[in-house]
């Protein structure tokens, strides 16, 4: 049996490359003081060479994939998946035609790894994936944490940071500086820490992460890693075949001392919480207004004429661009990869080493479609980047899922 059907080493190898310029790029962000003047009042605007270079990199990735791969059969992995990624980048690239914005190009470059991915037969080698997320798991933590030092010590701020004398107007964004597209990210890192390490390991990294998430101050961000772990215990409630007095007693308890818990904190900080909330009212009235369609023509709505504009919801973004019909294929596209991944996981026994990555990979992409309701999660560079690599190694690993542990530990000694 040819072994590309089991392992497409090459294309793993330039796929973990992308994979590394979406989680290292913005490390340069907070050694620099680059991000916009209009965001931070310690910050320069970031110079176009910046700016321009994680594209022209990320472009001669994907020459380089496609390269290696042009002696393979194409063979897509999901045919379904496969035409709906075409018509969406196919959409885009007329939307841009039209309308010159920057936000169709990210979203056009950075699924285009995933076409290539899709387009042949072999699975992506998860325990690299596992390596490279493990390292940068590790180094945005010693980068947060250093950050946290200097802030304390010396005053230095972050790119969303503002010396008012409330540390919640100090937002950290770990190693990307960036407080919404980290707090999102975290949706990955938590769950794969939870299911990669135990004992007491398990218990500093998890705790670690919920902080980092909470001093990201991103309501959008801890609302979707919420709704998320809501989403799991419901969806275990609902798949739980043996149910125990004992069992049911532990989940109240538990309940009642996050809610007692809950209650004490804003009690003994009130006037914090609510100086908080006020302060966020701005920023909540300016997500809402993204909904209004009252001024959207017919024909945009269909998507015959794109009419882009700056705005918070990605998901509103998306009609904008390329009406009704761009919405529900990309949704659609995220709904079969959110079930191959899930599928997958339950084929995969939890002491397994590509056990995490994976949990981590379901977490991410639907706390991605939660946060995109009311970011432009789609048009954030590493956010989307990692998203679409997160879905297509779902939907090309899922069709040989009965392989998938075999093969996967098989590709770790080539």
């Amino acid at each position: 049996m040819p072994k590309q059907k089991y392992a497409n080493k090459s294309l793993t190898n330039w796929i973990v490359a992308m994979l590394i310029l979406y989680l290292f790029y913005y490390s340069y962000r907070y050694v620099f003081r680059y991000n916009a003047e209009m965001t931070s009042p310690t910050y320069s605007d970031t110079p176009l060479f910046f700016q321009l270079a994680k594209y022209i990199i990320l472009i001669l990735l994907i020459l380089g994939a496609f390269g290696s791969i042009l002696n393979q059969k194409l063979n897509p992995s999901s045919k379904l998946a496969y035409v709906l990624l075409w018509v969406l980048i196919i959409q885009s690239v007329y939307s841009f035609i039209l309308c010159k914005d920057i936000d169709d190009l990210i979203l056009i470059i950075c699924f285009c790894p995933a076409v290539l991915v899709m387009s042949f037969s072999g699975n992506i080698n998860v325990i690299t994936i596992d390596k490279v997320c493990h390292f940068f798991m590790c180094f945005t933590i010693v980068y947060e944490l250093i950050q946290l030092g200097l802030y304390f010590i010396n005053g230095r701020l972050p790119a969303l940071g503002y010396d008012t004398g409330y540390f919640y107007d100090v937002r950290f964004g770990g190693a990307w500086d960036d407080p919404n597209g980290f707090s999102v990210m975290l949706a990955f890192f938590i769950p794969y820490a939870f299911c990669k390490f135990r004992s007491v390991k398990r218990i500093v990294y998890v705790a670690l992460l919920s902080i980092f998430l909470i001093l990201t101050w991103s309501l959008t961000g801890i609302f979707s890693f919420i709704a998320l772990m809501i989403i799991l215990l419901l969806n275990k409630a609902i798949n739980y075949k043996k149910y125990t007095l004992r069992k049911f007693v532990k989940i109240l308890v538990v309940v009642a001392l996050f809610t007692t818990l809950a209650v004490l904190v804003y009690v003994w900080q009130y006037s914090s919480i609510n100086s908080f909330i006020q302060g966020k009212m701005g920023s909540i009235y300016g997500h809402l207004d993204s909904f209004d369609l009252s001024s959207i023509s017919v024909l945009t709505l269909l998507g015959f004429v794109p009419a882009p504009r700056q705005m918070e919801s990605g998901l509103v973004s998306l009609i904008y661009h390329g009406g009704i019909l761009q919405l529900v294929i990309f949704y659609v596209f995220a709904f079969i990869a959110v079930a191959a991944c899930r599928s997958i996981i339950r084929k995969i026994n939890k002491d397994k080493k590509i056990f995490p990555v994976y949990c981590g990979m379901f977490c991410y992409m639907v706390a991605f479609l939660i946060a995109n309701i009311n970011l432009p999660m789609l048009y954030m560079f590493s956010n989307v980047g990692i998203f679409a690599l997160f879905a297509v190694i779902s939907i090309n690993n899922y069709k040989e899922k009965k392989s998938v542990v075999k093969h996967s530990y098989m590709l770790a000694k080539i």
